[in-house]
């Protein structure tokens, strides 16, 4: 979703369709793109593929652990 904004800004995607908050929370995939990258600001386009959950308790933990892997890195989550 954010493929357009590297026109006027240096932008890094990491693109992983039909991803859910599961699969991130779960692999290491942030960590390695974080340390790759070494970003200043994370755009996190994540939950749309989550629309019909019904095990929002465990979506709450998975969400929990990925702004964990996050850390102090300013992001902002487009969900």
């Amino acid at each position: 979703m954010v493929e357009g904004l590297s026109r006027r800004h240096k932008l890094y995607t990491v693109i992983w369709y039909a991803s859910t908050t599961e699969k991130w929370a779960k692999s290491q995939t942030i960590e390695h793109f974080i340390n790759e990258y070494k970003p200043s600001y994370i755009l996190l386009c994540l939950g749309s593929n989550e629309l019909f959950v019904n095990d929002l308790d465990a979506r709450e933990a998975y969400i929990k652990t990925i702004l964990n892997k996050l850390g102090n890195f300013p992001y902002v989550w487009i969900g």
